[in-house]
């Protein structure tokens, strides 16, 4: 666990340190925010199997298709991969691709890690003020989850590509973007509706009457039943997940605390945005479509995952209202308590899933690993993690 608060202690003392800078420059480096995202995206890639049995889902299915391909067979008919995510071709030809140019399970996820994060990037350096409070963000709300919710992940890191082609109203290149995220994971489909949001800064007290309407609706269940339904196109994974926890459909709690706490940060600042700035309304109505999400979805465990695709909104906006002034510093203090707050009961949650932190460049396997002893399919790994390209 300590070194995963040394990490975030880390980028909080680089974040401190910018701000000083800031206040002298009034500008902040993208070199700074790539390395602390390309570090922690070779932090998370270099992981050996951590997160959950996902990683060894995927790495058995991308090992067969290999196999498959070696063997002359035909990937699209005898390979596992294609028969669980043919409703997800794009997450499927990526790992055929990955799987003609070499075998070993932990440099397809290296590179699949690298590639997300390499995404994420490219949307924090557009949407951000390139401050490195978003990645202060990005640590207590997403970070944990790139290490086992590969495709999802991937998916809203494509997405984000697209709202470019929102805010310039060109609905061509934004869905088919949609569509590509749409290829990796389906629940991504929900980021079609961003293209219909109101491109202005809407009122608070419709704003306040929508969000309770939202949360009446999320208590009745309809919303958990209706995607219940759009679960059936989504992948085996998924559909087993649902089932296991389809006995605790009850109303989330943390879901409530969530979206009030983010929704009381962005209306405290509300009179701060520019409604004349198109980029910066966009990410604000982001922003509240996460809040928005969380209250939809709130008898839902999903409900937190399809979130996932509004939370660059969050990123930006919070950012944007935590730094560059000196008003701003007890309210940047305040989001960096929050997300150390998550930060750590992720770890907490988590526990034997996350730490104690190993690499694939040692061998063997961590003691209590109980994912590693049920799902382990290749014990040779434990020998020799290289023991085949």
């Amino acid at each position: 666990m300590i070194i995963y608060i040394s990490i975030y202690i880390l980028v909080t003392i680089v974040y401190l340190n910018s701000e000083i800078h800031t206040e002298q420059s009034s500008t902040y480096s993208s070199v700074i925010l790539g390395g602390l995202i390309i570090g922690l995206g070779v932090f998370v890639a270099i992981s050996d199997m951590l997160g959950g049995y996902d990683r060894y889902l995927y790495g058995e299915m991308f090992e067969h298709i290999g196999f498959v391909m070696r063997t002359g067979g035909d990937p699209y008919r005898q390979s596992i991969l294609f028969k669980t995510y043919h409703s997800e071709p794009g997450f499927a030809h990526f790992t055929m691709l990955s799987a003609f140019f070499f075998q070993n399970r932990y440099v397809f996820i290296f590179i699949y890690t690298i590639v997300l994060y390499l995404l994420l990037l490219t949307s924090l350096l557009k949407y951000t003020n390139r401050s490195p409070l978003s990645v202060i963000l990005f640590m207590g709300l997403w970070f944990f989850f790139t290490f086992t919710y590969l495709r999802q992940a991937m998916a809203a890191a494509i997405v984000w590509l697209s709202i470019e082609y929102a805010i310039k109203r060109k609905p061509w290149p934004f869905f088919i973007i949609v569509a590509l995220a749409y290829s990796f994971h389906n629940s991504a489909i929900i980021f079609a509706l961003v293209y219909f949001l109101p491109m202005k800064k809407i009122d608070i007290p419709p704003l306040i009457a929508l969000f309770f309407i939202l949360l009446f609706v999320g208590t009745t269940g309809i919303p958990d039943k209706i995607f219940g339904q759009f679960g059936e196109v989504t992948s085996t994974n998924d559909r087993i997940t649902a089932m296991l926890e389809a006995h605790d459909s009850s109303f989330r709690v943390a879901y409530l605390i969530e979206a009030i706490v983010f929704l009381s940060l962005i209306l405290s600042k509300y009179k701060d945005f520019d409604p004349d700035n198109k980029a910066q309304i966009m990410m604000l109505n982001l922003a509240l479509t996460f809040c928005g999400t969380l209250l939809f979805f709130i008898n839902s465990f999903n409900g937190g995952r399809l979130s996932w695709y509004f939370m660059i909104g969050l990123f930006s906006t919070l950012t944007y209202l935590g730094t560059g002034t000196r008003t701003s510093i007890s309210y940047s203090t305040f989001l960096i308590i929050l997300c150390l707050t998550l930060f750590i009961r992720i770890l907490i949650v988590w526990n034997i899933l996350i730490y104690p932190y190993k690499t694939f460049f040692t061998n063997g396997h961590r003691d209590g690993d109980f994912i590693y002893e049920i799902y382990e399919y290749d014990k040779l790994y434990d020998a020799d993690k290289f023991y085949k390209w």
